[in-house]
């Protein structure tokens, strides 16, 4: 909302690497969609703002976050590769 998704994106990214190194998926979901939206916002490669968001829907399904997976969906519906 700050409009920093420059910062942003390096934060989120850092966030995945300590998330994968702990095995820790937790947060995972959230970090892949926070990256899909600032590159989105950023006006980047379309194919990997589809890959985090994909990623993203996946993880709230795997984790079963129903919440999630609807708020994805009803807004970035059209990057998610293959909603359930």
């Amino acid at each position: 909302m700050q409009k920093k998704y420059l910062a942003g994106l390096k934060i989120t990214e850092q966030g995945i690497q300590e998330s994968l190194q702990l095995e820790d998926g937790h947060f995972l979901g959230h970090f892949y969609f926070q990256r899909g939206y600032f590159k989105q916002q950023l006006n980047g490669d379309l194919s990997d703002i589809q890959r985090d968001f994909t990623m993203a829907y996946s993880l709230f399904c795997a984790f079963d976050m129903p919440i999630h997976e609807k708020r994805l969906l009803e807004e970035y519906a059209e990057y998610v590769l293959f909603p359930i």
